[in-house]
């Protein structure tokens, strides 16, 4: 689970070292410059002297890492508009949801705190993955800076973009074309193994065949908690999980191996909620395609998947079968 709390002097010390990152620049729409301590330690101060017009949050997870900056510079109180920036520091983290939680959590602050009325950035026109989480979050582009930056030897376009409060829905998602609106649950990613057991015992009887009761089950469970990540929607309570493998760049292909609910939560959406957040996952990460197996006679499944844009393509064994959703990713 993450959270933005805003920018603190003992956050300097690691976003100088991704400002200095080479790597990390070349993604965004600022040129690489070499920035001491002392730099950035005037930057800090700077921002808490114009507190007025600018907000500064970095992203933190449960353990307090902070794993990137995002920031509403410019903002103009008389037109009501501001303009977004993010970052997202070491790659280990890029890809796991923390830049989509970051946008919607700012976009949020901006128009129902700040009572701002649009939203605005520029992004890299060769940035595929930030465009699509923009697009997807509801930027619309306006058009395009041609050859506005200098960057690794030559000018690059920079395209703009834009959403304004009432394009907004924080539980809105469009996936494929296709818009649903989904309740409002929370996802938290589990890396502690006793955690993880709780919340598959609590979810347990979700399923026809008990997870617990698996010959290969302990197997199974050093693998997700080596390989996999663990997904839990909540909303005060546990509502269900979903384990997901998304790390195979070869053949850009992930796998949901596990989605169950609680039976009390069943019929509320969270199966759509936890699915949906696999797919983003995956696609942020560059996979283009999500396969999972089902059961031969779990038709609830079978149907949920089908509505989902799920087609079967072959046998997984006797008793059951694969299934394949191609994903709007976009190349890295």
């Amino acid at each position: 689970m993450y959270r933005l709390r805003e920018l603190e002097c003992r956050d300097l010390e690691t976003i100088n070292g991704w400002r200095n990152d080479p790597e990390l620049i070349r993604t965004l729409g600022a040129p690489f410059r070499y920035i001491n301590p002392e730099v950035d330690a005037k930057w800090y101060e700077n921002y808490m002297a114009n507190r007025g017009n600018t907000i500064r949050c970095t992203i933190v997870d449960e353990q307090e890492n902070i794993l990137g900056l995002i920031s509403l510079t410019g903002i103009d109180h008389i037109n009501q508009s501001g303009e977004l920036h993010i970052m997202i520091g070491d790659k280990k983290n890029q890809g796991k949801g923390a830049g989509t939680y970051a946008v919607h959590a700012i976009l949020a602050h901006a128009f129902y705190n700040m009572n701002l009325q649009r939203v605005e950035l520029t992004v890299l026109e060769e940035n595929l993955p930030a465009r699509r989480l923009y697009e997807k979050a509801g930027f619309v582009q306006e058009g395009i800076k041609r050859k506005a930056v200098y960057k690794e030897g030559v000018y690059k376009d920079m395209l703009q973009y834009s959403i304004l409060r009432d394009e907004y829905n924080p539980h809105e998602t469009n996936w494929g074309g296709v818009k649903s609106v989904l309740p409002d649950y929370s996802l938290a990613r589990l890396n502690c193994p006793s955690d993880m057991e709780s919340v598959i015992r609590l979810c347990d009887s979700a399923f026809k065949r008990p997870v617990l009761k698996m010959a290969e089950y302990e197997t199974l469970f050093q693998k997700w908690n080596t390989s996999g990540d663990f997904l839990v929607a909540y909303n005060g309570n546990v509502c269900g999980y979903a384990i997901l493998y998304a790390n195979d760049l070869s053949t850009r292909g992930a796998y949901l191996t596990m989605l169950a609910v609680r039976p009390e939560y069943q019929n509320k959406h969270v199966g759509h909620f936890l699915l949906h957040a696999c797919e983003e996952i995956a696609a942020e990460r560059g996979m283009a395609e999500m396969k999972l197996e089902v059961w031969n006679d779990n038709a609830k499944a079978i149907c949920f998947y089908n509505r989902n844009g799920y087609t079967k393509i072959g046998n997984g064994g006797s008793e059951s079968f694969h299934m394949v959703k191609k994903l709007p990713c976009m190349e890295h």
